[in-house]
């Protein structure tokens, strides 16, 4: 009697070791279909397919949008699919040895006392441990700060990875509507790859696959290289360069197709978050001295914009975090298509139009402290700021008058001295008391490029520093974290070079 049931007891343990192993490499076969990627679901207030949603996720939890590399994973949605669906054992593994979250601020450091090879990170396995000490420390917090900011970061991602695990936090698309996939069978290839069809044929306006080109085709990193080797045609070549104005306006192509896909996919203007201001005045700045520079028959218009248009790209390529390229649900106040396509995008393209002053201000400042720019050069190049300096003018005057009649039409007032409001105003002083300076001619011709490349730092201020460092009014829909060290080296830079450059030019 013992050896039977010594029999059926091992029998029984083999049978269900054999229907685990059956069961992981099943998950596992089907976390790598290709098509999964494609699925709809449900996140954020809108539906994108998986793979958009599954390198969200990945960014927010680690940073970096090829951490399933590391795992040896093919896609960002299968590393998503297996946190969902693995078994314990796996998921359990991949906590305590795999998953690591960046403990930032020092004050977070001691208090979870964790780190991982010398670095300062934390096991996720022990940020779920450790989440009722983070909580009660974020109670205890009352100063508004980075401290507490990162306090509600680890939350958010304790919480995140706890309702994966749960299978609580992937909606997949079944019999009409969306439902947690807890629900439902998972494992049902057919019925939930069959899914992208049927919502397709439901919501045939719906753009959702087109995110999926958008992320793949990766335009913006094209968009990179070719303004680089633009710069590099136009700069090292004195005479007319067809190469160089053909890839730039190939650039220029590549931007405008990406930033037509993102308004196809968000179904709005591409300017309410950090991310896509960088994203559309570099864009911006390229489009107008293509214009001005063609009908100027000047190209240093155009390799001014250049380099504009190549540090925004180097911003949105891998500034990750401190731009979000996420696309979310706006608030309600951001809402009025029309209001936010005629002020915001009127202020971005002002701030595009002195971009393309500032690296030809820098340029002429150097030149001058190098004593290679003659009187009549430097009128030249003066006329080149002036120009710049007219159509920035012009557009942030417009954009400050339309964000007034916006503000009259949401908020009851016309202005009302909140932070960005302020500083718009700043900026357009700023720029009218140059150009004054400059039309009566108590300011010189030698001062005017130097003042011309600090006037952009009020741009910098009023477009990341009031974002950044102050957050505080009634934009706070455009808030972001970080970016003051970013700020802070750039204001460092200019002021260097300036001084510098007065001291050797004073000294000729």
């Amino acid at each position: 009697m013992n050896k039977l049931n010594h029999f059926f007891y091992w029998s029984l343990t083999i049978f269900i070791s054999f229907n685990f192993s059956l069961r992981a490499n099943n998950i596992t076969s089907f976390c790598q279909l290709e098509d999964l990627q494609k699925t709809p679901t449900l996140q954020d207030g809108r539906v994108k397919p998986l793979e958009s949603y599954a390198r969200d996720v990945e960014k927010f939890l680690f940073e970096k949008k090829s951490y399933h590399l590391k795992l040896d994973l093919h896609s960002s949605t299968e590393f998503y699919c297996l946190l969902s669906l693995a078994p314990q054992e796996k998921t359990l593994s991949w906590l305590k040895k795999d998953l690591w979250v960046n403990l930032h601020h020092e004050k977070t450091r001691d208090l979870l006392k964790n780190t991982h090879d010398g670095k300062n990170a934390l096991s996720y396995f022990q940020l779920q441990i450790q989440a009722d000490q983070i909580r009660s420390a974020l109670m205890r917090e009352r100063e508004e700060g980075s401290y507490k900011k990162e306090l509600q970061n680890l939350l958010s991602k304790a919480n995140l990875i706890q309702t994966i695990l749960a299978k609580e936090n992937w909606m997949v698309f079944h019999e009409g509507d969306f439902k947690n996939i807890s629900e439902l069978d998972p494992l049902n290839q057919e019925d939930l790859i069959a899914s992208t069809q049927i919502y397709q044929d439901k919501n045939p306006d719906d753009f959702y696959l087109l995110e999926l080109t958008y992320i793949k085709l990766n335009l913006y990193s094209w968009a990179l290289l070719l303004t680089l080797m633009a710069i590099l045609t136009l700069a090292f070549s004195r005479r007319e360069n067809y190469l160089g104005w053909s890839l730039s306006i190939l650039t220029l192509t590549l931007q405008i197709t990406a930033t037509t896909m993102r308004i196809l996919i968000s179904n709005r203007a591409p300017i309410t978050n950090m991310y896509e201001t960088v994203m559309f005045s570099g864009m911006g700045c390229l489009l107008l001295v293509t214009f001005i520079a063609f009908f100027k028959k000047d190209r240093r218009f155009l390799l001014a914009g250049l380099v504009y248009n190549f540090s925004t790209l180097l911003m949105i390529r891998f500034a990750n975090n401190m731009l979000s390229s996420s696309i979310k649900p706006l608030v309600p106040v951001l809402r009025d298509n029309f209001w936010l396509s005629t002020h915001v995008t009127t202020v971005i393209l002002s701030y595009s139009a002195f971009a393309m002053s500032w690296p030809l201000a820098n340029w002429v400042i150097i030149r001058l402290a190098q004593g290679k720019l003659t009187k009549d050069q430097l009128a030249d190049y003066n006329g080149l700021l002036y120009t710049s300096l007219k159509w920035g003018t012009v557009l942030l005057s417009a954009g400050v008058i339309l964000g007034g009649v916006w503000a009259d039409y949401s908020w009851g007032r016309f202005w009302g001295w909140d932070p960005k409001e302020t500083w718009s105003l700043i900026v357009l002083l700023c720029y009218m008391v140059i150009l004054h300076g400059k039309s009566t001619q108590w300011i010189t011709k030698r001062a005017f490029p130097f003042l011309v490349a600090f006037a952009f730092l009020s741009v910098i201020f009023a477009w990341f520093g009031v974002n950044y460092i102050l957050a505080s009014g009634l934009h706070s829909y455009g808030f972001s974290e970080g970016g003051a060290i970013f700020i802070l080296s750039i204001f460092m830079v200019q002021i260097i070079i300036g001084l510098w450059c007065y001291w050797q030019t004073k000294k000729r």
